[in-house]
């Protein structure tokens, strides 16, 4: 008997969900983290544990990354 694992992933921003079947599905998502200088407000929660940051789609990467280049938010 042959079994199979497929990876789902819940983008955390959105949440769309997607079953990755081949490996290069993978390059397309993207994690996201980010902590307020000496501040309370936390996206991942990195320093109470690095591999917690939050996981996003590959639209939500595009969306944040045209944000962050454009300084604005995206429309």
């Amino acid at each position: 008997m042959a079994s199979t694992q497929i990876t789902v992933m819940t983008c955390d921003r959105c949440g769309k969900v997607a079953e990755l079947r081949r490996p290069e599905e993978h390059y397309e998502w993207g994690k996201v983290w980010a902590a307020q200088s000496n501040g309370p407000k936390w996206i991942g929660g990195y320093q109470d544990n690095p591999k917690s940051a939050k996981d996003a789609c590959p639209d939500c990467i595009d969306e944040i990354w045209t944000w962050w280049k454009q300084g604005k938010p995206a429309s």
